[in-house]
């Protein structure tokens, strides 16, 4: 089990050159309770006629894609969250956690891609649920 002393989602900051970036609320759930990632491979395979090997032309894989499933206590803060995710932006997830558990290794920028869903679970707290598409934050596409 991981023990998450800080979860945050939300937008990133203002900057005119990063118009999709910005200044949405933070939300604090309590804790990130599934996180479902894959990555697709971008290489193509070519099937050659008559040979026993295929011809592969390499290409760099995409970024996650997956589920994020966040638990809340509050429901003004569940129904927060659902509202940060419908704006339409670039979003935060940073999580600070015990240097044991390293689920740091999530944190990203992402955008929504697909379903938002808020159910209730159990008589006092709240799942919303995101699909999400990982995106390139602002400072990584100035490294890269």
């Amino acid at each position: 089990m991981h023990l998450i002393r800080e979860v945050s989602v939300g937008g990133v900051f203002s900057d005119p050159a990063w118009p999709h970036y910005s200044n949405l609320p933070v939300v604090h759930p309590l804790v990130v309770e599934g996180y479902d990632a894959a990555v697709q491979s971008n290489n193509v395979v070519h099937q050659i006629l008559g040979a026993r090997e295929p011809s592969v032309t390499f290409r760099p894989a995409g970024l996650r894609t997956g589920k994020l499933t966040l638990h809340f206590t509050d429901t003004r803060e569940a129904m927060r969250a659902e509202q940060v995710h419908i704006y339409g932006q670039v979003l935060s997830l940073q999580i600070d956690a015990d240097e044991w558990s390293l689920p740091e290794s999530i944190n990203m920028f992402y955008v929504v891609d697909g379903t938002i869903a808020r159910t209730r679970s159990g008589t006092r707290s709240w799942i919303v649920t995101v699909d999400f598409q990982e995106v390139r934050g602002p400072l990584m596409n100035r490294i890269w």
